[in-house]
């Protein structure tokens, strides 16, 4: 991959290029930013572009061997780790690097909850480990290789946790030539002490006019087809895909459902609802919950009349909702769907969780002027 194919705002590449060419580039960096802005893409576009043997002005070659093996994941002396779901001797990235392999050449701007059916596992939670932390620290500790450099590039550095803390002295003072990039969404997941040893470079959303040109010149979309997408993926080019294919997370689609169910005021409906909800893997459930924060927090800019691009199925939607749910009441609701995506992550029952979400929303559809119970 090289700095011209990525998908991506502002001009991190043309930084991060020129501090290479001039020997300045920072040995410990975070990529962090929203789903679907770039960020492991030009992690692997700063490595092919490390490990090049004929680098030139617009970025690496992309035909020497190391930007081949780079660009397939199989050179040696390019590591990644990246979250798993662990059992009794599978306890490592290299474990899964088939299915990553995989993954990332389908689609590297990838969320959790996709690369999680890529490793055909029951519903499970994913974690790095204290056992991958060992192997990272026993992997920089040789010499490169094949290249001029040692690369590791976590993904989704938040799955690290306290175990961060045995990577601190790697993360400081690694040994020379060696590059860490770790990759983020949630920042404030990461532990102050790894933040404090890294450069960090924030990936905003991309513009909508951004993903409507990429809409049209890598997919082939229609003008009409590419701004109805743009508008609904509020930046992020994975929903984008995933829209425009009409396949895996359909967000608007799946609100609508939620949103009959607890207008229905039927409680049998609302059981077998979030029975059927509960079979979903941990990881669904989050990007569930992280969308009806999305739903919540456009509410509030209707409510405070800002102006912003949506869908037309979805900003009918949203002014449904609009007339049913008071101000006092989406406070409410936006507590409730943070709590619950940190209950999920916790091991929650999903069924219980589910359905306690849907009587709440209920209340707030059938009473106009009514309050939600706060919980604690």
């Amino acid at each position: 991959m090289r700095f011209n194919d990525i998908i991506a705002s502002g001009d991190h590449m043309g930084f991060l290029q020129h501090a290479v060419d001039h020997q300045t580039l920072p040995h410990a960096m975070l990529f962090w930013g929203p789903e679907g802005t770039g960020k492991l893409s030009a992690a692997i576009a700063l490595s092919q572009y490390l490990m090049c043997t004929d680098k030139r002005s617009e970025g690496s070659c992309g035909i020497c061997r190391s930007c081949v093996k780079t660009e397939k994941i199989i050179h040696p002396d390019v590591h990644y780790v990246f979250p798993i779901v662990t059992s009794k001797g599978v306890d490592r990235s290299t474990d899964y690097y088939p299915q990553w392999r995989q993954a990332v050449s389908e689609n590297p701007h990838l969320n959790v909850t996709e690369w999680l059916q890529y490793l055909t596992t029951d519903n499970k939670q994913l974690n790095i480990s204290s056992k991958e932390c060992h192997r990272i620290l026993e992997q920089l500790s040789l010499k490169a290789y094949e290249g001029s450099y040692k690369i590791l590039i976590i993904w989704m550095v938040e799955y690290l946790g306290k175990e961060g803390n045995k990577l601190l002295k790697l993360i400081e003072e690694p040994q020379d030539n060696t590059i860490i990039i770790l990759i983020a969404e949630n920042r404030k997941a990461i532990l102050p002490t790894v933040l404090s040893r890294c450069q960090q470079f924030y990936f905003r959303p991309l513009s909508t006019d951004m993903v409507i040109g990429t809409l049209e010149s890598k997919l082939g979309l229609d003008s009409d087809r590419a701004r109805r997408v743009a508008a609904s993926a509020h930046g992020n080019w994975n929903l984008a895909l995933n829209i425009a294919a009409e396949t895996n997370f359909r967000p608007v689609q799946w609100m609508q459902g939620w949103i009959r169910t607890a207008w229905s005021r039927d409680l049998a409906k609302i059981k077998d609802w979030s029975g059927d909800m509960a079979k979903r893997s941990r990881e669904e459930h989050k990007q569930y919950l992280k969308y009806t924060i999305d739903v919540w927090q456009r509410l509030f800019w209707i409510k405070w009349g800002i102006d912003f691009e949506v869908e037309k199925e979805e900003e009918e939607m949203l002014k449904w909702l609009n007339k049913k749910i008071e101000f006092n009441e989406l406070e409410v609701l936006v507590d409730l769907s943070e709590r619950n995506v940190k209950a999920i992550t916790r091991n929650a029952n999903a069924s219980i969780l589910w359905m306690d979400a849907t009587m709440q929303l209920r209340t707030a559809l059938a009473t106009p002027h009514g309050q939600l119970r706060a919980q604690t």
